[in-house]
């Protein structure tokens, strides 16, 4: 089960909007409760990830937009 998460990045590594699901409308209407609620926990877990300051300001055009993809399967088996 993996689960895409958009992020927008300010320069310090600060969140500029609220993370998003590309795939949201897949999730919602999937009606997997166990996938709504994966979905739910990789959007928090980015929220508290902020700010992500090893990201070098250098570089800021080629991250300040990412999709991360969290795979619950990977992340339950430690």
């Amino acid at each position: 089960m993996n689960v895409k998460v958009r992020m927008r990045l300010t320069p310090q590594g600060w969140l500029a909007a609220p993370p998003e699901l590309p795939d949201q409308r897949d999730i919602q209407s999937s009606g997997d409760p166990i996938l709504i609620a994966a979905s739910q926990r990789a959007l928090s877990a980015v929220g508290r990830g902020a700010p992500y300051t090893e990201l070098n300001p250098q570089h800021y055009t080629s991250w300040r937009e990412l999709i991360v993809t969290f795979n619950a399967k990977q992340a339950c088996a430690r």
